[in-house]
């Protein structure tokens, strides 16, 4: 990887997105938001304290990473999609394989709904 972050900042790539809507509908590429989970593909070194020590970052590379839509800093390098975050941003590690299937937000929210109405969407 030709990017090297700073600080406590994180490379993260996005899992790809639903090409289609519960229902079947295609979303067109331009509608498609950023998934919420990806993986950490580039680490910063920490952010020095007065002491000198510079703590590690809170995850690695290789991790499997929730984090919030709609913060960090998207980019494009050589036509993949990228976001970088702080540390911080990131909201949980995915450990292990036993998850199958993890939907995040307004996603997990729709299956919710449908389960409660019986398997019907909308």
């Amino acid at each position: 990887m030709p990017l090297k972050c700073t600080y406590n900042r994180i490379l993260v790539k996005p899992d790809p997105t639903t090409e289609t809507s519960s229902g079947g509908i295609l979303i067109p590429q331009a509608s498609r938001s950023l998934s919420r989970i990806g993986t950490v593909v580039n680490v910063g070194p920490g952010i020095p304290k007065d002491s000198g020590i510079v703590p590690p970052c809170c995850v690695n590379e290789g991790d499997r990473i929730i984090f919030n839509r709609n913060i960090g800093l998207p980019l494009t390098i050589n036509r993949e999609e990228y976001i970088i975050l702080s540390d911080s941003e990131a909201v949980a590690v995915i450990e292990g394989s036993d998850i199958k299937e993890l939907k995040v937000g307004a996603d997990a929210q729709e299956d919710i709904l449908a389960q409660q109405q019986g398997g019907l969407v909308g």
